[in-house]
């Protein structure tokens, strides 16, 4: 698409709920990112003029988001910006898939507060 700001989700949850919010409100594209570990390079690299977001449900350090950023450092490739969403690993309990979604971020108000922090 032709947005500023893309966001990578990873995984099915994480793909699931930015589609919702980008059908919901637009304003951002949605890639999902099907490869995690190896990144998946030409898709990186296709989207490093973008805004990026990286959507993960998984705590940050070593995470998704850690991988993608350590792949741009390592090809000398500047992103204009970036901001990673990740899991709280304090956080971590038993509790509904909503609540868990809620106490770890991943709200509408959330997301779209990320994406438009990214367009100013």
């Amino acid at each position: 698409g032709g947005e500023e700001v893309v966001v990578l989700a990873c995984g099915a949850l994480m793909n699931d709920f930015a589609m919702s919010v980008h059908d919901k409100y637009g304003g951002f594209d949605v890639v999902n990112a099907r490869s995690v570990n190896p990144v998946d390079e030409k898709l990186l690299k296709s989207i490093a003029g973008k805004k990026i977001i990286t959507l993960e449900d998984n705590v940050q350090p070593g995470g998704f988001g850690s991988g993608v950023a350590e792949f741009y450092i390592a090809n000398g490739i500047a992103v204009p910006r970036m901001i990673i969403k990740a899991a709280d690993g304090s956080k971590l309990t038993h509790a509904s898939l909503s609540q868990l979604m809620q106490m770890n971020g991943f709200t509408e108000e959330s997301l779209l507060a990320a994406v438009n922090s990214l367009k100013q």
